[in-house]
């Protein structure tokens, strides 16, 4: 079955390349497609998807979506550039 999905944002309907089914499962998988294609930055979240099995909808169920972040740091030695700090 193909899957479509809209967003609370209102961008209309869009194909989802991995879902399956109408479900949970597939409310997941359209989120990581929504995040991939976002760059994951330009939506709040939980967000809200509808999915339908029509391009045109309407939609057939309602998901609210999270994503978990997880920070990520990494260090590089370098020469202070504050004055009178040096190192």
């Amino acid at each position: 079955m193909k899957v479509y999905f809209e967003t609370e944002d209102g961008e209309g309907f869009h194909y989802c390349k991995d879902a399956c089914d109408i479900d949970w499962i597939g409310a997941q998988d359209c989120a990581e497609q929504f995040y991939r294609e976002h760059d994951g930055w330009e939506s709040t979240r939980p967000l809200q998807f509808g999915l339908s099995s029509s391009p045109t909808g309407p939609s057939e169920k309602w998901f609210s979506v999270d994503v978990e972040m997880t920070p990520s740091f990494s260090a590089t030695s370098v020469t202070p550039t504050i004055p009178n700090k040096g190192g």
